[in-house]
């Protein structure tokens, strides 16, 4: 009956944390953003200073690069990539609609109809209502760009305290060495998760780009963009990439080879990358099964939103390890248990 009790405290415990995680999504995703940034990039750091780099400089070098990258790389190239497809969208809008009607068309000569509603409704669902949401890209771009200076600040002091932390960490009061060696393995899987992660799906995102610019499949580049954030997804993210390729395929040419050499694109794309050589670099499996990262990819997304997608796997990693750890403590304390029973039912014997 204590082992029952035990599970469903700990379930509770579990709901109220994912509840409470789900409240305060805005922030946790946020902070989340910052600690993974920091992971990731600091291999670089200590790169540096293996190189006899001095520790301000190492430290000036990092920002600077880190903040060119993002505000004259990334934002400028994502900028420019949506300003493009925006642009593009009467266009691919018109299209559609005649795509649409063809299919209808086609269906309709072998005796499978689509209700007129349903047509008239597509058709009728104008661009008056989608530029909308496409001019709503402009504020969006703003507001992510002054979360993308709040994130640099805060990744930018905690660079700063990357030669002292340790010992910061070493000398909390509850921080003995036994979990200060947990607390370093967890970081480092992490970090060689995150690492590993982002090489395969940047290139991942630069074969997709380069695939569907020989096809001419337009807004490739908004795609190949695409498909490197997606890749972060487990299960998901290669099916949800694919989708938006197809469909501008099949808008653009009309001819359903293209779409054909679309669909083997990605799919040889991700299994060489995603499935061959992703592996291989990773070198370990981190003891999580398949259909846990994808209940965990459900879990994480509902309780943090697209960020908590992304990250699904180090989150439940760094979870399964925290978990571990604990388990780890309870056997001990039973083992040191048992031994002083065995210890003083000998010494009655005697």
């Amino acid at each position: 009956m204590s082992k029952i009790n035990d599970w469903l405290l700990k379930l509770a415990a579990v709901s109220v944390i994912m509840l409470g995680l789900k409240y305060a999504s805005a922030l946790i995703t946020q902070i989340l953003i910052i600690i993974f940034i920091a992971v990731v990039i600091s291999p670089i750091y200590y790169w540096l200073r293996r190189l006899r780099f001095p520790n301000w400089l190492a430290l000036i070098t990092l920002i600077l690069s880190m903040v060119c990258f993002t505000v004259f790389g990334i934002i400028s190239f994502i900028t420019q990539t949506i300003q493009k497809f925006a642009d593009k969208v009467p266009d691919y809008y018109t299209q559609f609609i005649q795509i649409v009607r063809d299919v209808s068309s086609w269906l309709a000569s072998h005796e499978v109809y689509i209700p007129e509603k349903v047509i008239d409704y597509i058709a009728s669902f104008g661009l008056d209502q989608i530029m909308p949401i496409v001019k709503g890209v402009t504020p969006f771009m703003v507001s992510m760009l002054q979360q993308i200076i709040i994130v640099l600040i805060v990744v930018s002091f905690i660079l700063c305290e990357l030669n002292s932390l340790p010992k910061k960490v070493r000398s909390i009061r509850w921080v003995n060495k036994d979990i200060y060696v947990r607390m370093l393995r967890i970081v480092l899987d992490i970090r060689h998760y995150m690492g590993i992660k982002t090489l395969i799906s940047a290139a991942t995102g630069f074969f997709i780009y380069l695939g569907l610019k020989l096809l001419g499949v337009p807004s490739a580049e908004a795609l190949g963009l695409l498909a490197f954030i997606l890749n972060f997804v487990p299960v998901f993210g290669s099916i949800l990439a694919t989708i938006p390729a197809v469909i501008l395929a099949s808008i653009n040419s009309g001819d359903s080879g293209i779409v054909v050499y679309v669909i083997f694109l990605y799919l040889v794309v991700n299994q060489v990358l995603g499935n061959i050589l992703e592996p291989k670099f990773m070198g370990k499996g981190f003891g999580i099964s398949p259909v846990v990262v994808l209940i965990a990819v459900l879990i994480w997304g509902w309780a943090l939103g697209p960020v908590g997608m992304l990250l699904a796997v180090p989150l439940t990693m760094a979870v399964k390890s925290s978990f571990d750890s604990l388990r780890k403590e309870e056997l001990d304390q039973r083992k040191e248990q048992d031994d002083s029973s065995v210890s003083d039912s000998s010494n009655e014997i005697k």
